[in-house]
């Protein structure tokens, strides 16, 4: 695991401790990770930037991004509901994910051609 993704992995167990009162941070700390490009939108259902407007606006019960770490490739995987709590995961297995029946928008480098 490189420095970027240790970085991740602390931050998502941390903010496990609380994750609804933790997500609006998580994501401002990835945003700020995707802007010096040490990850990358690997697929989402909006930019993360957008996300807390799509959220709140309850255009969509869930928002989630897959993010991947532009060093190592590792990815991560981050979804909140508007009724549930905040998922924050390291994905071991990126093909077993079946992220076309996981995320509503097509956003991100996997739909990038």
């Amino acid at each position: 695991m490189c420095k970027n993704c240790h970085s991740i992995t602390l931050l998502f167990n941390e903010a496990q401790k609380n994750p609804d009162k933790n997500y609006t941070s998580v994501l401002n700390f990835l945003s700020d990770l995707e802007s010096k490009n040490k990850i990358e939108l690997f697929a989402g259902d909006c930019q993360l930037q957008e996300a807390l407007d799509v959220f709140y606006s309850e255009r969509h019960y869930t928002v989630c991004h897959y993010l991947r770490c532009t060093q190592c490739g590792q990815i991560f995987f981050l979804g909140a509901c508007i009724r549930g709590t905040p998922i924050y995961r390291l994905i071991d297995d990126i093909e077993s994910e079946n992220i076309s029946n996981k995320i509503w928008g097509k956003v991100g480098s996997k739909y990038d051609s």
